[in-house]
């Protein structure tokens, strides 16, 4: 069953009436159909059109491994496999997770059973951001081998993960804007989440809101580490939690016990003056299937009826009234995406082209998770010749959302006039595998 083969680690079960039967039976149950794409270090399966999403996902783990194997000084001797689920419920059914953990939590990805299973970002309204879900459950995959597992602080495991997920990109990612806003809130208030309450996991905090705090504190905290004590004592304490436990470890590596690290953290972030971000928002788990969307999801109750209104009035062709709608909805809900990605809809129908664009800009910084100013931005620098920018922010409209045509389309135009021919080539066969051709 941990090699990844369910057929025949079921008939050494057989009849056994064991919960491992039922895990091992369910599991079989959840794979069936898959196909498999190799690379140098993984095993990537999938079903149907989620093969866009393994062929995408094949460069973006070598490239993981590649980078944090720099970082952690650790790489994969076998295969890891990787596992693409395409609905909630197999993904459930294998991984044991449970609608609550993804609505809570936003557990769209584990580490469990000796390897890496995801859920198809189709199942979600939104989608979400598939490769460094990918990449972090590949971080807990390295922390797995590094050290004993029941010696690592779950906050220290969530927070290398949390680190290092986007590591795999060209550049550097930050703290979110939403992230920022969660720390500020509770540095103001003095209303941490405790290491103690994370102790179970992510899935079992209070509240979404909660999860997010959690998550942005065990961000800030590995960062504040590595600033500190250097990015080679991350692996060094990893390496001491498979004897030691963890204030041991945490003494000899970052001089500090778990208590002295956690306020010393405290007074590093009041000096740091994070910047409050207005409309900031952390990412959406509701599923494909759910009642509502974007406004309800986003929006604040005080703007809906300006939202619904202007909404009207774009239905009637109205589109100047419907912008000044939409501006009195922002009065009511500052920086809201939802709200700047439809005025600036509404911009580009009076012909306002740089106002739009710098409102699909903000909408972006604003909320990363919502799918659509990227694609709306990606045309109106397509149509000023800007192809690089062009396709930069469809890759990433991609990369939370893979299943629209009219992105690889966009994305094939834009490397084909920017001179990548062989790039445009991918995205045309990553057009005809969505399109079931």
């Amino acid at each position: 069953f941990f090699a990844g083969d369910y057929e025949e680690a079921l008939e050494y079960l057989e009849g056994s009436g064991t919960p491992w039967e039922e895990l091992v039976r369910g599991t079989l149950r959840a794979a069936e159909g898959f196909e498999e794409k190799h690379t140098s270090s993984f095993i990537i399966r999938y079903r149907g059109r989620d093969k866009a999403v393994a062929v995408q996902l094949a460069p973006v783990m070598e490239r993981a491994v590649k980078r944090l194997e720099e970082v952690f000084g650790w790489a994969p001797e076998e295969k890891v496999v990787l596992e693409i689920y395409p609905d909630r419920e197999t993904f459930q059914m294998a991984s044991t997770l449970t609608d609550e953990h993804i609505r809570v939590s936003g557990a769209v990805g584990i580490c469990k059973f000796n390897r890496i299973m995801i859920l198809s970002p189709g199942a979600l309204m939104f989608g979400y951001g598939w490769p460094d879900t990918a990449v972090h459950e590949y971080v807990h995959y390295i922390v797995g081998r590094l050290a004993k597992p029941r010696n690592v602080p779950l906050w220290f495991n969530e927070g290398l993960a949390k680190r290092f997920e986007t590591y795999w990109k060209e550049y550097e990612s930050s703290l979110t804007p939403a992230e920022k806003n969660h720390l500020i809130r509770a540095s103001e208030s003095d209303s941490w989440v405790e290491f103690e309450k994370m102790r179970y996991g992510m899935p079992t905090l209070d509240s979404r809101q909660e999860v997010v705090l959690a998550f942005a504190q065990v961000h800030s905290i590995v960062r504040y580490l590595e600033r500190e004590r250097g990015r080679e004592n991350l692996a060094l304490v990893l390496r001491l939690l498979r004897e030691n436990d963890p204030d041991t470890a945490f003494r000899e590596g970052f001089r500090r016990d778990i208590d002295g690290l956690f306020g010393a953290w405290k007074e590093y972030l009041k000096a740091k003056e994070l910047e409050f971000t207005p409309g900031a928002s952390a990412p959406s788990f509701a599923f494909a299937d759910d009642p509502g969307g974007a406004v309800a999801e986003w929006v604040a109750e005080t703007a809906s009826a300006d939202i619904r209104i202007a909404g009207m009035f774009e239905n009637r062709g109205n589109y100047r009234a419907a912008a000044r709608k939409y501006k009195d909805a922002l009065e009511k809900n500052p920086g809201c995406s939802v709200t700047l990605n439809s005025l600036a809809r509404a911009q580009i129908r009076t012909g306002e082209t740089v106002k739009a664009a710098e409102n699909f800009r903000k909408a972006i910084s604003n909320n990363p998770s919502y799918p659509p100013p990227y694609i709306h931005l990606s045309r109106i620098l397509l149509e000023d010749e800007e192809f690089s920018d062009a396709a930069g922010y469809i890759r990433r409209y991609i990369y939370r959302t893979p299943f629209n045509p009219e992105a690889y389309r966009i994305l094939s135009k834009a490397l084909e006039l920017s001179g990548d021919a062989e790039g445009a080539k991918e995205a045309e066969e990553l057009l005809e595998i969505i399109s079931g051709r």
